[in-house]
């Protein structure tokens, strides 16, 4: 008799599936959580790519120009400085090592100056946190991490409807795929 896949693993290969198909960067925000094993190592991951979305809020909030962008870059950057020490929080009933914070992260911040690039940075790091915290839902055992992660998507995802908005895409996207 085949054995069937654990809910846990049914569930990662199903986001793994709809990683693949959404935008590179959620799909490369969900593929690292899926390379982590348990819920400390998840946590720590989440915790790293907030931790990128704090240095890469920090070093382009201030090419926001256009009005009402400038207004948004620091209430944001605070959230991901919240969710980031939530997340360390969370490690230490699980008795886990928090990772390395407050690095640079320069690779995640364009070259390119002035608000387009700015603007795209930052949608693409909030895809990689969304794509991420997406994949996390389905892998963490404990239901009270998944409550917390469960939150920080839903704030993340009225980020990136900033940032797509901003950058003249559709804030939010049908509810389905149509055409060829």
């Amino acid at each position: 008799m085949e054995a069937r896949p654990g809910r846990r693993e049914a569930l990662l290969r199903g986001g793994a599936v709809l990683a693949a198909l959404a935008a590179g960067h959620v799909a490369e925000g969900a593929d690292r959580v899926l390379a982590a094993g348990d819920d400390a190592a998840l946590l720590s991951t989440l915790a790293l790519l907030e931790d990128t979305a704090v240095y890469v809020y920090t070093a382009v909030a201030p090419r926001l120009v256009r009005a009402p962008l400038p207004g948004f870059g620091q209430p944001f950057l605070v959230h991901h400085r919240q969710h980031r020490d939530l997340l360390l929080r969370a490690l230490r009933p699980l008795r886990a090592s928090p990772p390395p914070t407050g690095k640079a992260h320069p690779d995640a911040v364009p070259s390119a100056s002035g608000e387009d690039a700015a603007v795209a940075a930052l949608l693409a790091v909030e895809g990689r946190l969304l794509g991420a915290q997406y994949a996390a839902l389905a892998a963490l055992g404990d239901q009270s991490l998944r409550v917390q992660v469960a939150s920080m998507f839903g704030v993340d995802a009225r980020h990136a409807t900033v940032w797509r908005s901003a950058s003249g895409q559709d804030p939010v996207p049908a509810s389905f795929v149509t055409g060829p």
